[in-house]
């Protein structure tokens, strides 16, 4: 079970390291009092607000909208890769 804890320390990494480079992150901070205020009064509302906007994402095929490969080089293209190989060489 060791490798499962490996790849799931990378995961893990990458996403963090993704999401600290992803232009959304500065509406999700500035966004953050609002949306925690509005969770404590309604949960449900939100809860449900956020499965109709995925089932809109997932109807609509969000994923074909860009030309083919847009969606791997916006995930990516933030400088997650190279800074996932810099820090893999410089762990050795």
């Amino acid at each position: 079970m060791p490798r499962a804890t490996a790849w799931h320390g990378m995961a893990r990494f990458v996403a963090m390291r993704w999401w600290q480079r992803h232009p959304l992150q500065a509406v999700v901070i500035a966004g953050e009092p609002a949306l925690r205020d509005y969770a404590a009064r309604h949960p449900w509302r939100l809860v449900a607000g956020a499965a109709a906007v995925g089932s809109l994402l997932v109807l609509g095929r969000a994923w074909r909208l860009g030309p083919r490969g847009w969606w791997w080089r916006t995930a990516i293209g933030h400088g997650v890769a190279a800074g996932l190989l810099l820090s893999s060489r410089k762990r050795r």
